[in-house]
């Protein structure tokens, strides 16, 4: 699924003008220079080995229907996870 989130940019070019719509309404941006950290970024969650997250939302996973969490980095990388790892005890609400 990373790898699709990371591929995203790369179709951008192709949306059509509502799907633009949709994604800057749901206020998930994918760029790769995607903002983090900065003004406005607060982390939620934090890794049992110290990193910082904000979740973005959840989804559900196409090739199997799982629950996934999406989630950010303070560096502006976008993660998934199953929902099962994400509340295994690996994630901390700070």
């Amino acid at each position: 699924m990373t790898f699709l989130l990371r591929r995203f940019g790369a179709f951008r070019k192709h949306m059509r003008p509502n799907e633009q719509v949709a994604r800057d309404v749901a206020g998930l941006d994918f760029s790769r220079d995607a903002p983090a950290g900065g003004a406005g970024w607060q982390a939620t969650h934090q890794h049992r080995k110290g990193g910082l997250y904000r979740v973005l939302g959840r989804g559900t996973l196409e090739a199997d229907r799982s629950d996934v969490v999406i989630y950010q980095d303070v560096q502006g990388k976008i993660w998934v996870r199953a929902v099962t790892e994400f509340e295994d005890g690996r994630f901390k609400p700070v």
